[in-house]
């Protein structure tokens, strides 16, 4: 699998699993809540609270962490 799939799938199973995410930046900030959307170039983040939405350029993201365990196989296409 390449990484891009793997990339759009492990995105996809977060926000159709509304999977709380802290998406940390490059530089050392931390952003909290649910993936609202997603394309090649950017995160819609949602706050926990459902008020804001955050558009974050995913060149400046160093992590994504799930507040969940993800497993690898949870997401994939097994077909």
């Amino acid at each position: 699998m390449n990484t891009q799939n793997f990339e759009k799938q492990y995105l996809e199973h977060l926000k159709n699993n509304n999977i709380n995410v802290s998406v940390y930046l490059i530089n050392g900030i931390k952003l909290s809540g649910l993936i609202a959307e997603y394309d090649d170039r950017i995160i819609i983040l949602k706050d926990n609270k459902s008020t804001v939405d955050q558009l974050i350029y995913k060149h400046s993201v160093s992590t994504i962490m799930p507040a969940k365990t993800v497993h690898a196989t949870a997401h994939t296409d097994h077909s």
